[in-house]
């Protein structure tokens, strides 16, 4: 058996204390956008990055270049992600009627 550690919304920030359901609905819909956009980054970059590795002794450079492009993308992806966790988190705590997100 696992403990579950209860979260209140006093661990939440001041500013994320004070937002509505809707508020937080609109937040995770503009952070799902965000998200569709950085994947599609993504995965162009993985496509320039697989063709760019086949050359990669001659260009090394610019696959670096796109490599780095790539990293920021996912990290972004990452903060993305970490967010939607704390705004689901939020919502249920306030008890916000459940959305199909």
């Amino acid at each position: 058996m696992t403990a579950r550690k209860t979260v209140t919304v006093a661990e939440f920030s001041e500013a994320d204390q004070k937002l509505a359901c809707a508020d937080i609905d609109l937040q995770r819909t503009a952070l799902k956008a965000e998200a569709d956009e950085l994947t599609g980054k993504v995965m162009s970059h993985r496509q320039n990055n697989q063709t760019a590795g086949y050359i990669g002794a001659v260009l090394f450079p610019p696959v670096l270049f796109a490599l780095e492009l790539s990293e920021d993308d996912k990290a972004a992806l990452d903060r993305i992600q970490g967010r939607e966790d704390a705004l689901i988190k939020l919502k249920s705590i306030k008890r916000c009627q459940r959305a199909d997100r």
